[in-house]
């Protein structure tokens, strides 16, 4: 049996968004959507960028999940205390639903940050969907 070249093509979708110490309603590991993905969604990879430590008196982690996992793209948390690019944990998760993109902050003792920027970017593709044609 032969394969059947598929003729649509997509680019990766980049959603990104920036999270600080004081846009998070919560630094005591509460879900908080950040980054809305369609039903059909693949995700492809992605990163979190600190550009500013988070500075909560002993420890900053975040964990980047969704509605079913909340650790599904940081198998061990983040640090936040550090500056610097962190890929996320990507297995090709499909989206049977629309979801968000969640994000838990855990700090050491909330309540207390008074510094802290991170930008999250999530690469996706949207099953089924083709912008132009190839071949």
């Amino acid at each position: 049996m032969a394969i059947t070249k598929k003729v649509g093509r997509q680019e990766v979708i980049a959603a990104r968004v920036d999270i600080t110490h004081d846009t998070l309603s919560s630094d005591a590991a509460v879900a908080e959507g950040v980054i809305q993905v369609p039903e059909g969604a693949v995700v492809v990879g992605g990163h979190i960028f600190v550009t500013e430590v988070f500075n909560s008196t002993t420890s900053d982690v975040v964990d980047i999940g969704d509605g079913v996992d909340d650790d599904r793209y940081t198998a061990t948390p983040v640090d936040l205390t550090a500056l610097g690019s962190t890929a996320l944990d990507s297995a090709g998760y499909k989206y049977l639903t629309e979801d968000d993109i969640d994000v838990e902050w855990t700090a050491g003792s909330t309540g207390t940050a008074t510094t802290g920027e991170a930008t999250i970017t999530v690469l996706y593709v949207v099953d089924g969907r083709a912008a132009f044609s190839e071949g």
